[in-house]
């Protein structure tokens, strides 16, 4: 639910950066501070348009939990697990099971379907003043409309989250620690975010 209220707080810091204004953690939530008759309604809208998309993700992860038979979760608890030779064998069952690989497809496919209508909607809401419907359609026209730029990110992106699990991957196997490299994806996981938003 706190992810669409991130995004706008990353936009306001932008802004207020661009105008050689502060940037401050501050700027994370100012949309949920007192203000105006007006500001209220757009942070009401806002708090709908966030509750929408708790839903929605809660709804893509539940159907990819329904594909994969709860294959992803026991991928996550072996790699976060120090592995012996029979949690080895039960990862490699586990990544060739096909189940494993369509929740995957679904969860990726979806979250990012998901994001296409979300990723303006509340910098629309906030600043524009438009209602939930319009401020979904208007980002999902925006990024139609800049379908090819957002290919090109997400394309980089995809290649630096690659690189960056081959890297670590080959840095920590060389170590003869292949199990620390879910504990480094972490801070980097951090990292990434923030440079993605």
């Amino acid at each position: 639910m706190a992810l669409p209220l991130l995004g706008l707080g990353f936009m306001i810091a932008t802004r207020s950066a661009l105008d050689a204004g502060p940037v401050h953690v501050g700027q994370m939530i100012e949309p949920l501070r007192g203000g105006t008759e007006a500001a209220a309604s757009r942070r009401t809208q806002l708090l709908q348009l966030c509750g929408l998309y708790a839903v929605a993700t809660a709804l893509v992860m539940l159907a990819s939990d329904t594909v994969d038979g709860g294959a992803f979760e026991k991928l996550q608890v072996l790699l976060a697990t120090a592995r012996d030779a029979n949690k080895q064998r039960e990862l490699d069952e586990l990544l060739a099971d096909d189940g494993l690989l369509q929740g995957l497809l679904l969860r990726v496919s979806g979250t990012a379907l998901l994001s296409i209508p979300f990723w303006h909607a509340p910098a629309l809401i906030w600043w524009q003043g438009q209602g939930i419907g319009q401020s979904l359609f208007s980002s999902t026209l925006a990024c139609w409309r800049n379908r090819g730029a957002f290919l090109v990110y997400a394309l980089a992106w995809t290649v630096t989250i690659v690189v960056f699990a081959v890297v670590a991957g080959g840095v920590f196997a060389l170590l003869g620690m292949p199990q620390l490299v879910t504990l480094a994806a972490v801070p980097a996981g951090l990292m990434f975010s923030t440079a993605f938003y």
